[in-house]
């Protein structure tokens, strides 16, 4: 990524027509049978028949060519693969949920004081109140 790499995010951006263009050049036979079975009404069963087609593999690879690779620097587009992801997200949109906003209550309150210091009843009420994150 350092020198010049891009991360594959797969957003695909297309005229449905180039992109029937494109299947029908690299995997025709799926093509031919799905076009029978929307034209029968009967897509369920074609699903089951054809074999299984790995987009980038079998289709994007073959064409490489015809396709166009650009950097997005502005689409805002993250990869949200876990909550510090998320919580960035949110916040540099200005965006609070209530469950963030929770979260964030729970973790900035002060330490309750130790079981010992507290009554039996009051602690697992306490315990019933604490939301786990």
């Amino acid at each position: 990524m350092r020198r010049g790499g891009l991360w594959n995010t797969f957003i695909t951006i297309g005229r449905a027509g180039a992109f029937l263009k494109l299947l029908s050049a690299t995997v025709l036979p799926a093509m031919t049978s799905i076009a029978e079975a929307v034209a029968d009404g009967n897509l369920d069963s074609v699903y089951n028949e054809i074999e299984t087609i790995d987009f980038s593999k079998h289709v994007l690879s073959m064409e490489a060519g015809g396709l166009l690779v650009m950097a997005d620097n502005a689409s805002g587009w993250a990869d949200l693969g876990n909550q510090a992801r998320v919580i960035d997200t949110l916040d540099r949109n200005n965006i609070e949920p209530d469950w963030l906003r929770e979260m964030r209550a729970l973790q900035s309150s002060p330490p309750t004081q130790p079981a010992s210091a507290v009554g039996h009843e009051t602690t697992r009420a306490a315990m019933r109140n604490t939301a786990v994150v």
